[in-house]
Parts: structure tokens; C-alpha cells; sequence
């Protein structure tokens, strides 16, 4: 009985070893992981080289992922400059966009 038990449990490790093998395994092969290095590389590179604009970093990582939107870009309220979407506050002239 205590044999049977033992034996059941060893399956069922060795059973979730190979599914997270197989899992694994597909993910690393995956478009989005693929898409997930080329970010990190990226940034990675970036901090390196000591640039900090975030509104350069943005529009470099935006530009680069396929199927990106291509307006990125909208009017600030108050100044008219051009600023990412979603961005919190307008560079140019510091009005809170979002809350």
C-alpha cells in the first residue's frame, strides 16, 4: 500500500516535470518571447549608454514592435505640442493630463 502511494507520487512529479518542460519550452520559442528579449535588449542598452528621455526610449520601442498604432501622437490642450498617448503630464509645458 505504502509502495503504491510512493509510486503514485513519483508519477505524478515526473508527470509535471515533462509538462513544464513542454510548457517551457513553447514559450521560449514564442513570437512574444522573442518580442520580450528585443525589449529587454533594448533597455538594457539604453541604461547602459546613460539616455534617460523617456519620450525618446517611447516612441524607439513603439516604432519597432509590429502592428504598432500609427498615430502615436496627440495635442496637448494647453500648448498644442505633440505629445505620446497616455502620457501623464505634456513635456513641454507641464499640464497634468492624467489623474
Amino acid at each position: 500500500m505504502v509502495g503504491a502511494i510512493i509510486l503514485w507520487i513519483i508519477m505524478i512529479a515526473f508527470l509535471f516535470f515533462i509538462l513544464h518542460a513542454v510548457i517551457q519550452s513553447a514559450l521560449d520559442s514564442s513570437n512574444m518571447a522573442k518580442n520580450i528579449q528585443d525589449i529587454r535588449d533594448y533597455l538594457y542598452d539604453t541604461k547602459r549608454e546613460g539616455r534617460t528621455d523617456k519620450r525618446a526610449v517611447a516612441e524607439q520601442l513603439l516604432s519597432t514592435q509590429p502592428g504598432a498604432p500609427q498615430d502615436l501622437y496627440e495635442e496637448c490642450p494647453a500648448c498644442g505640442e505633440k505629445i505620446i498617448q497616455h502620457e501623464p503630464e505634456c513635456p513641454s509645458c507641464g499640464l497634468r493630463l492624467k489623474d
